[in-house]
C-alpha cells in the first residue's frame, strides 16, 4: 500500500535525492567531460596534422606566381607626365 507523502518543494525533493544517491550526477558528468576531452584532443590532432601538411606542401613545391603584369599604356597620361617632368641635367 502506498503511503501519502507530505507536500514539499522541488528543491527539497532534489536535496533528498542527492543525499540518498551521492555519486549519481558525478558519474554522468564524468562521461560527458571525457567525451569533451576526447573531442578536443581529436580536434587539436587534426589541426596539427593540417598545419604540418600545409608546411610540408609549401616547402616541397616552388611558388607558382603569375607572369609579370604588363603596364597599361594610356597615351594621354603619358603625354601629361612628360610635360611636367623636368629635363634631366646633361652630363658634361
Amino acid at each position: 500500500m502506498l503511503r501519502p507523502c507530505p507536500p514539499m518543494s522541488n528543491v527539497e525533493r532534489q536535496r533528498q535525492f542527492r543525499k540518498r544517491h551521492p555519486g549519481y550526477f558525478s558519474k554522468y558528468k564524468a562521461v560527458a567531460q571525457n567525451a569533451r576531452k576526447a573531442a578536443r584532443a581529436a580536434w587539436a590532432a587534426e589541426a596539427a596534422a593540417a598545419t604540418a601538411s600545409a608546411a610540408s606542401a609549401e616547402a616541397a613545391s616552388p611558388l607558382m606566381l603569375p607572369a609579370p603584369a604588363e603596364i597599361p599604356v594610356i597615351h594621354g597620361l603619358i603625354a601629361i607626365a612628360g610635360i611636367h617632368t623636368p629635363a634631366a641635367p646633361k652630363a658634361a
